[in-house]
């Protein structure tokens, strides 16, 4: 059973103070059990609702702690940026007459969809 008192006391401090951008969810041991990120994933969609990303650690990075760390809030970082320049592009295509589905290359040459770099920019 997963104690949520400690993500509701961080909100609670949060709430009014700053704006919510983008929230990172990291475990421990999440590459081997993810169960733990995605139940509070789940909470914390609840409380900051379906505008605010959530990135899961398990989803980004390797075994490594700290690397897994750093490349989910680098995710979540530039999650909201890849989310306009993406819907501006689409805007774009729609504006000319555009009409197709959406692919970017990556790195080693293999394709994703627009909806997989609006996830994991």
């Amino acid at each position: 059973m997963m104690d949520y008192s400690h993500i509701d006391q961080f909100f609670s401090r949060w709430r009014g103070k700053e704006t919510i951008e983008a929230v990172v969810i990291t475990g421990t041991f999440s590459p081997m059990n993810p169960e733990h990120e995605t139940m509070a994933a789940s909470y914390v969609r609840n409380i900051v609702g379906t505008d605010i990303p959530i990135t899961l650690s398990h989803e980004i990075g390797s075994i490594g702690f700290i690397e897994r760390e750093n490349a989910s809030i680098i995710n979540a970082l530039l999650s909201k940026a890849m989310d306009r320049a993406l819907h501006g592009l689409q805007f774009m295509f729609q504006h000319f007459g555009i009409h197709g589905d959406i692919y970017f290359t990556q790195n080693d040459g293999s394709l994703m969809s627009y909806e997989y770099a609006l996830r994991y920019p």
